[in-house]
């Protein structure tokens, strides 16, 4: 399913918490020999607990002590080290009256969050809104769909729609979306800092699912201390679900087949595969870390230097939870802790 679907469908269940100890395998590319796979290392994910009344779609850690999960109908939950806030609804006017799906969220310090819906709002989180700290929804896309937004700092922003059109905050206003018509449509943003980002998405699958136009095939553009790059296809012919950036201009993208794509020295590798699932979110702590989910259920931690070599975890191996959910976000504030939402549940890992 692609990521503009999941997006438009709301999921329907409860959110929980994962600390159970888990076995640890390794997936490899085919053309790695057993032999040359790394050994396993310990990773847990903690038991499930319910948190949130519906389902969460999207999650941001700025550090172990705050953490915020964004749901489908327009609420969210915050977490400050040791308990999880009860559900309050921050986005309650959308299309029609209804509740307001937000796909995404960021948070960079504990003092400042965004978080973009379906209905082409951002919102902006600064403790002071009427809100439970969180401003009124703002108008920012008349395209509606924004499906992603990324904030290295409270002065900085880059949201993308599901329609190839971005917009950038500035600390205290959006800028008008800017238009690339050569791409189909954006699913992920990650800024590296206010100088440096990137936005992807490409095609979506399968094509009958689409919004847009079927004609476009860029799927990438680039922001360099203020100028936009041009449209340019890194992923041929599919769709790039996640994209994480860490200091040193170095990101991962992952793919709706299961590639991973990884951008160093200004360039980026053609896409490897890393697994046999759909990939979904990937997180990068550091520029040696990175996590990754799947639509299996399944947890895939990684050098970015070397991804023929990946630890596949298991995050829900007792099916403590029957879920109908599958992972869609994860935050890791540190490469030793990520958060995932998966729809029905929310897990905490830990090495």
């Amino acid at each position: 399913m692609d990521r503009v679907s999941r997006i438009l469908r709301a999921l329907t269940c409860c959110v929980v918490i994962v600390l159970v100890p888990i076995a640890l395998t390794t997936f490899a590319a085919p053309s790695v020999e057993a032999s040359q796979r790394p050994s396993a290392t310990v990773f847990s994910w903690s038991k499930p607990k319910k948190v949130a009344p519906y389902a969460l779609f999207a999650i941001s850690c700025a550090s172990l002590r705050f953490c915020v999960a964004t749901d489908d109908v327009g609420g969210e939950v915050t977490y400050n080290g040791r308990s999880w806030s009860r559900d309050a609804l921050i986005d309650p006017v959308g299309r029609l009256g209804q509740q307001t799906f937000l796909s995404s969220v960021s948070c960079p310090t504990s003092n400042f969050c965004a978080a973009v819906d379906e209905n082409g709002n951002a919102l902006i989180f600064n403790g002071k809104g009427p809100r439970l700290g969180w401003e009124v929804p703002e108008p920012v896309d008349p395209k509606l769909t924004i499906t992603s937004v990324s904030c290295p700092s409270p002065s900085f922003c880059v949201a993308g729609d599901a329609f190839g059109d971005v917009s950038t905050y500035d600390g205290t206003s959006w800028s008008p979306p800017q238009d690339f018509s050569e791409v189909r449509g954006f699913f992920s943003v990650s800024c590296e800092n206010q100088n440096f980002c990137w936005v992807l998405g490409g095609d979506c699958l399968p094509p009958a699912n689409c919004v847009f136009s079927p004609k476009p095939t860029e799927d990438a553009v680039s922001y360099d201390n203020g100028a936009w790059s041009a449209p340019e296809s890194i992923d041929p012919g599919q769709e790039i679900a996640s994209v994480s950036c860490q200091a040193g201009s170095l990101c991962v993208a992952v793919d709706a087949i299961g590639q991973a794509l990884v951008y160093n020295d200004g360039t980026w590798s053609k896409p490897q595969q890393i697994d046999h699932a759909q990939l979904m979110s990937i997180a990068c702590p550091s520029t040696t870390f990175c996590v990754a989910v799947d639509r299996a259920g399944y947890a895939l931690s990684f050098d970015p230097a070397n991804l023929s070599q990946i630890q596949r975890t298991e995050i829900d191996p007792n099916k403590l939870v029957d879920h109908g959910g599958v992972p869609q976000s994860i935050s890791c504030p540190d490469p030793s802790n990520c958060f995932v939402v998966e729809g029905a549940d929310l897990v905490i890992g830990s090495t």
